[in-house]
This record gives C-alpha cells, structure tokens and sequence, in this order.
C-alpha cells in the first residue's frame, strides 16, 4: 500500500467516490496520478482520503516481460538444437 499526499486547486471538485490511477505518460515515460474525480458521492473535504484505485497494467514490465520471455525462448531453442533435440 502506498500513500500520497498532494494539493488540489481551489475551484477543482473530487467527490468521496474518486478514482486515484498510476499512469505512465507515454510508451516508456514518467509516472503520474490520475483522478476520476466521481461525482454520485459527497464532495471530499481538504484532508480527506480518496480509498478507490484501480491497477492499470505498467507498460514497461509488460514490454520487459515479452522481450525476456522471448529471449529466453529463443535461447532454449538454440540449445536444444545443438543438442540435437534434448533439453538440458
């Protein structure tokens, strides 16, 4: 669990059924916190919590586990063709 504090502008109205996101800005770019800001619920007071998240897939661990499991792959390939079909 992690926690984070930060400072709305006045005038910007996050209700107590907000949605707090980590994003990433771009195909590998910095991080950032995304709010649905709701609006069927209260209106969050200065101090107050926003307890909804959503995990939302990270697309460097995505790309990092494709191309290490198709490495992988390919390097159990090469070896078991050289050991004429038998894996070590």
């Amino acid at each position: 669990m992690a926690v984070a504090e930060m400072s709305i502008k006045k005038g910007v109205k996050i209700y107590d059924d907000a949605i707090a996101s980590i994003k990433t800005s771009g195909l590998i770019g910095d991080k950032y916190v995304q709010i649905d800001p709701g609006g069927a619920g209260n209106i969050l007071k200065p101090g107050g919590t926003i307890t909804e998240t959503t995990v939302t897939p990270d697309i460097e661990d995505l790309i990092g586990k494709y191309a290490f499991g198709s490495i992988n792959k390919t390097t159990k390939d090469k070896k078991k063709n050289m050991n004429h079909g038998k894996e070590e």
